[in-house]
């Protein structure tokens, strides 16, 4: 799941850049975008920060809000969560150009963290049919012997 999460954040980042490139929209403006879009919908932090932006909360405070609740975040390490705490800290404060290299910047960190991401998970996909294959093994003989023991006594 964590790796469905981090390619929406890629695709998030990729969405900011391109509104601030081409349109230099507000950063309210921004992140009603985001929570109107169904390919980041996985991505439980938008919709709360969106709310809160409505309710005339400043966005960073918004921002750091929804990321801080661990239940719009269960599946991202905190390595994870705090790179976007970073980017929403950094998202309007600077001229467009900054802006800009800001979404490249925190891009690139989160496609890093994707490809571990996808690297572990083909990793433990492997290992953990095999222990769940040794503990169905241990379990049986388990039963067999005290079955076994039963029947001697």
């Amino acid at each position: 799941m964590r790796v469905k999460q981090l390619e929406a954040v890629c695709m998030m980042l990729s969405v900011v850049r391109t509104k601030l490139q081409y349109s230099c929209c507000p950063v309210n403006e921004l992140i009603e975008e985001l929570d109107s879009r169904e390919d980041i919908s996985i991505l439980k932090f938008i919709n709360p920060c969106a709310n809160a932006c409505r309710n005339s909360v400043d966005f960073p405070i918004a921002w750091r809000n929804a990321l801080g609740d661990r239940n719009n975040t269960y599946n991202l390490k905190s390595d994870d969560v705090e790179s976007l705490i970073s980017f929403g800290d950094a998202l309007g404060t600077t001229a467009i150009e900054g802006q800009l290299a800001c979404c490249d910047l925190y891009k690139a960190v989160i496609s890093e963290n994707l490809a571990s991401a996808k690297n572990n998970m083909k990793k433990y996909s492997k290992l953990f049919p095999a222990l769940g294959i040794l503990g169905g093994k241990l379990y049986l003989t388990y039963i067999l012997l005290g079955e076994y023991h039963i029947a001697a006594e």
